[in-house]
């Protein structure tokens, strides 16, 4: 009985693990939140108290999903910068611990394509990670300017850091997570 409940959980186990985010249910608009596995996640979910330490947004469906996002160094060959890359590269295990995904359902589609297309032009830019008031460029940052600037009345929570290196404003994954009208999928 025992064996047979081990081989239940690991036939099931695929299953629970692509039902977070199944790529059938991915449109373009939609972003995908993960919990990173470096230093740099915990200490992003420790400032914020969050569940996440980064997000990026569906650009493409076909032939394969993909995702802009601002990074330090997902991708080796083009480090600190706004990329594009595919869902696998994305949810890697030594990059991801767990994701998640959710459409921005107060926004219609051809808006979310819109905003898909907003972010997608930043691709190549550098990353910056600076306080609010200084241009800054991150993962959160280009998706919540494009958001703003389709839909100006939309205001997300920036959390003051007072630290070395790091003071001012920052937008964190979670703010955009809490954000009223958000479909987890």
């Amino acid at each position: 009985m025992k064996t047979q409940r081990l081989l239940l959980f690991l036939i099931l186990l695929p299953l629970q693990l692509c039902a977070a985010v199944a790529p059938e249910n991915l449109a373009v608009g939609d972003w995908v939140f993960r919990a990173g596995t470096g230093r740099e996640s915990a200490l992003i979910r420790h400032l914020d108290d969050g569940e996440y330490s980064h997000i990026g947004i569906v650009i493409a469906v076909s032939p394969e999903i993909r995702i802009a996002h601002a990074t330090t160094d997902d991708d080796p060959a083009h480090p600190n910068q706004v990329i594009n890359s595919s869902l696998a590269e994305f949810a890697a295990p030594r990059l991801a611990g767990k994701i998640a995904a959710a459409r921005p359902a107060f926004l219609n589609e051809d808006e979310r394509a819109q905003l898909a297309a907003a972010v997608a032009r930043h691709l190549g830019e550098p990353f910056h990670l600076t306080a609010r008031d200084q241009s800054p460029r991150y993962c959160t940052t280009i998706i919540y300017d494009a958001l703003t600037a389709l839909r100006p009345s939309v205001h997300a929570r920036w959390r003051h850091i007072d630290l070395p290196l790091l003071e001012g404003d920052y937008l964190f994954p979670q703010a955009l997570a809490e954000l009223p009208g958000l479909e987890w999928l």
